[in-house]
């Protein structure tokens, strides 16, 4: 064997890219469940809303934090397998901010059932439960801010030569805030469709779509769409799905859940394809003068390769089984 394909790529780099991409759609998508369930639980400790109008979202936010850790997972292993070098050195200038994404993880999941465990023991808001619920929403916006830092610092051979600024990882979390927020949206009024007997629109999916749509239109006036062909597809998949969310939005706040959530269904396709095009051909373009994906050497390992397909379509099938236990659920508690 050659020593210089030890760092070899096990598939083609375009079939890593594809999976990438997919994998981290998934992992996008169950984070607009979770963001969900937040606004929802500030509509309940804030606002005038008793806990079986948020019953539904509180189960499925429990079950979407689960799984928006475990479907992050493969696009972190694909990001090692794809671009290593450039990671770990980026995750070694960060320091300790990165370690800390493990206790951001165990104090964001757990307040969750705190925020329960306390609304039920006071029969409703109370400061604490503010507390459990501001606690988880800043962790999920820390990792959020890691993870942004992380992919920034790592767009150069020599990270540890560069310092990003905080305020452009900032800028750079308005899109994925768009992203989620129209996400969080399409979910209530498709979740909303099944457990509301009104069938009309929830206030708060409209509001999120609003806010996505403008975050979204914001985004793509960045300069980073103006580079290269994908960067044009990334743009205008990204400005696309802003109308739409601004569309869907509007129509809900007619409350006409029936016809707003195939256009908020749209627009997250749009928005989250948008961001991982984006997020790849920009990040490319930054390495171009140290990495080439086309002169990659690869070494094929389909047997590990169909292992992984096999075991993610199972992951996908259970994390659909999970979500139709979570509306049987739903429905039950309205009944």
């Amino acid at each position: 064997m050659n020593p210089t394909d030890l760092m070899a790529l096990p598939v083609p780099p375009a079939l890593a890219l594809g999976l990438f991409g997919l994998t981290f759609v998934v992992h996008m998508l169950f984070l607009g469940l979770l963001v969900a369930a937040l606004w929802a639980r500030v509509g309940a400790e804030w606002g005038k809303k008793d806990l079986y109008a948020v019953e539904p979202l509180h189960r499925a936010g429990v079950l979407a934090f689960s799984t928006t850790i475990t479907a992050g997972v493969a696009p972190l292993l694909f990001v090692q397998v794809l671009y290593g070098k450039y990671f770990y050195s980026s995750s070694i200038s960060i320091g300790f901010p990165w370690l800390a994404i493990v206790g951001y993880l165990l104090v964001g999941f757990y307040s969750l059932y705190l925020w329960r465990w306390r609304w039920e023991q006071s029969g409703g808001p109370s400061g604490a439960g503010k507390v459990f619920v501001l606690l988880t929403i800043l962790c999920v916006i820390a990792i959020g801010f890691t993870y942004s830092w992380n992919y920034l610092q790592s767009l150069s051979a020599a990270p540890w030569a560069q310092a990003v600024r905080h305020s452009k990882v900032g800028q750079r979390l308005v899109g994925y805030g768009g992203g989620a927020a129209i996400a969080s949206g399409a979910w209530v009024m498709w979740l909303g469709h099944s457990w509301r007997n009104d069938r009309k629109t929830p206030r708060g999916a409209s509001v999120a779509l609003l806010v996505g749509g403008v975050l979204a239109l914001g985004w793509a006036s960045s300069s980073q769409f103006a580079i290269g062909e994908w960067g044009m597809a990334g743009w205008i998949l990204i400005l696309g799905a802003g109308f739409l969310a601004l569309v869907a939005g509007i129509i809900g706040m007619f409350r006409r859940i029936g016809l707003a959530r195939w256009p908020a269904a749209l627009a997250t396709v749009a928005a989250l394809t948008g961001l991982v095009i984006q997020r790849e051909s920009y990040r490319l373009i930054m390495l171009a003068g140290d990495y080439d994906s086309a002169t990659v050497a690869v070494r094929p390992q389909w047997g590990a390769f169909a292992m992984f397909v096999l075991v993610l379509l199972l992951g996908i099938a259970t994390l659909v089984w999970l979500l139709r236990v979570v509306r049987a659920a739903q429905r039950a508690t309205t009944e």
